[in-house]
């Protein structure tokens, strides 16, 4: 029966990470969008240094960033033989 909880902890855990990942590449990409639209609209904005563009940019990159750790985490759960309640 404990192999069975392990199995479907581990199971939960994918799903939920999964669910969170997802997530954060609809923010992402809502952003992204978000911030093109902002460029094309202020043509004369300077897109490599105005704080107002280069934010998203950061925003974006925060995303991929913790997206790319979520996808990890069930991973290193298993490695170290540890669990997660949520």
């Amino acid at each position: 029966m404990a192999d069975k909880e392990k199995t479907d902890g581990r199971e939960a855990v994918n799903l939920e990470v999964g669910i969170v990942i997802r997530e954060l590449e609809r923010i992402r990409n809502s952003t992204s969008l978000e911030k093109e639209r902002l460029i094309a609209a202020h043509p004369n904005w300077d897109s490599e240094k105005d704080a107002r563009i280069t934010s998203f940019s950061k925003f974006i990159n925060v995303l991929n960033s913790t997206g790319c750790s979520c996808s990890r985490l069930p991973f290193l759960l298993r490695a170290s033989g540890k669990s997660i309640s949520w």
